[in-house]
């Protein structure tokens, strides 16, 4: 199967890759200038989620990947930041029950956090952290694995929890487990405002990413568009990012 590589896609026909863009990401696109900051960057994908649905208040928005190992960690970061420099107050929600990572990227503890509040109890204010140099930004750790996150994750409980955080946030962003690997994702996509699809530049093998697509299609998610992650900064001036609805 191939792989994603813009290097080749680009010596091929508008109209083959036109069709080939039309098979796993929205219409609308954004062009990125190579001239600009990798923080820069991440103000345009913050600015483009803002625009992606203009018809509803989008509070919840999870990040999900085709494959593991494609970067969620870091666009959650960095559109995090991005976010709390725009005034917005930001909850980092991790719901990758499985294979938590996220605490790490922020050198978190994860000895309590969402799990925790779901399982035994606890406050909200007992699991919230702070992140230096993002006043506006908390994390909330995934917390002990869980041993069935599917249905830890499409309980009554879970809905509620994460409804009631919209009152304290302007915006929260949802980590999940790769599109590809387990169900979780789906199960999250449908009871948050929107999703978006990490896809790494050069590894993502394109039959994967339309399975993705089919797959948040097939549980009515709303797909906010999709991040090409890991794009040598040459490559960056044809499409980076693809955000609109279908």
């Amino acid at each position: 199967m191939k792989k994603i590589n813009f290097n080749k896609l680009m010596k091929q026909s508008k109209d083959s890759l036109s069709n080939f863009k039309s098979l796993i990401l929205p219409n609308n696109k954004i062009q990125i200038d190579p001239r600009i900051s990798f923080l820069e960057s991440f103000k345009t994908l913050r600015t483009n989620v803002q625009l992606s649905d203009v018809d509803k208040q989008l509070k919840t928005i999870a990040i999900t990947s085709s494959e593991p190992l494609e970067g969620k960690a870091t666009v959650i970061k960095q559109l995090a930041n991005a976010m709390s420099l725009s005034g917005s107050k930001v909850l980092i929600l991790d719901c990758d029950l499985r294979k938590p990572k996220l605490h790490k990227v922020f050198g978190l503890d994860n000895n309590i956090g969402f799990t925790n509040v779901l399982l035994d109890n606890l406050e909200l204010n007992e699991v919230y952290n702070t992140v230096n140099g993002m006043d506006n930004l908390k994390v909330i750790t995934s917390g002990p694995v869980h041993q069935d996150p599917f249905i830890l994750l499409n309980s009554n409980e879970a809905r509620s929890l994460i409804n009631s955080l919209k009152d304290k946030f302007d915006i929260i962003l949802i980590n999940t487990p790769p599109v590809g690997v387990v169900t979780d994702a789906e199960v999250l996509s449908t009871y948050v405002d929107g999703i978006i699809l990490v896809v790494s530049y050069g590894e993502t093998k394109v039959d994967t990413a339309i399975k993705c697509k089919s797959l948040l299609k097939k549980v009515n998610a709303p797909i906010l568009g999709v991040v090409f992650n890991k794009v040598p900064s040459e490559d960056i001036k044809y499409d980076s990012y693809y955000f609109g609805q279908e």
